[in-house]
C-alpha cells in the first residue's frame, strides 16, 4: 500500500521502468536466449508486478478524491486510518502535528499497522481525522 507521496512518485518511477523493461524484453533476442518457457514466466511475472503497482497507485488518487472507505471488521482499521489520512489530505508530518508526536512515530504506526499503537491513541488518530464509523458491530457465537 502506498502510504505517502514520497512512496507514490517512486512506485510510478518504478512502473515507467517496469514497463520500459517489459517492452524491451518483446524482443527476439530475449526469448531465444531464455528458452520459451522462462520467457513466458518472466513476461508473466512482470505484468502482474506492473498491474499492482497501476492498482495501488490507482488507489491512492482514488483515496485523494473520494474519502469513503469501507472497513469490513475490526482487522480493517488499521488500513482504514491510513487510508483516511490520504482522503483528508494530510502528510504523517501533519498528523503528527495534530496530535502533537513526531512524524517518526505516525510513520512507525502506520509502517507496523498501528500493531504498537494502544487503543486510546487509535481513538485518537480516529477523531483527528475526522473518521467516523457507520454501521454495527456484532458479537458472533
Amino acid at each position: 500500500m502506498i502510504r505517502n507521496k514520497k512512496q507514490l512518485s517512486t512506485a510510478r518511477m518504478q512502473l515507467t521502468h517496469m514497463e520500459q523493461a517489459r517492452a524491451q524484453s518483446q524482443g527476439e533476442s530475449t526469448a531465444g536466449r531464455l528458452g520459451p518457457e522462462i520467457f513466458k514466466a518472466m513476461i508473466a511475472g512482470m505484468d502482474a508486478q506492473i498491474e499492482e503497482l497501476r492498482q495501488e497507485i490507482a488507489e491512492y488518487e482514488r483515496l485523494e478524491r473520494e474519502p469513503a472507505i469501507l472497513v469490513r471488521s475490526l482487522e480493517d482499521l488499521p488500513e482504514a486510518l491510513i487510508k483516511a489520512r490520504i482522503a483528508r489530505r494530510l502528510t504523517q508530518k501533519e498528523l503528527a502535528a495534530m496530535l502533537r508526536l513526531k512524524p517518526q512515530q505516525i510513520q512507525r504506526y502506520e509502517s507496523t499497522r498501528y500493531q504498537s499503537a494502544s487503543l486510546r491513541r487509535v481513538l485518537q488518530v480516529g477523531e483527528a481525522l475526522g473518521v467516523r464509523l457507520d454501521g454495527e458491530l456484532r458479537a458472533t457465537r
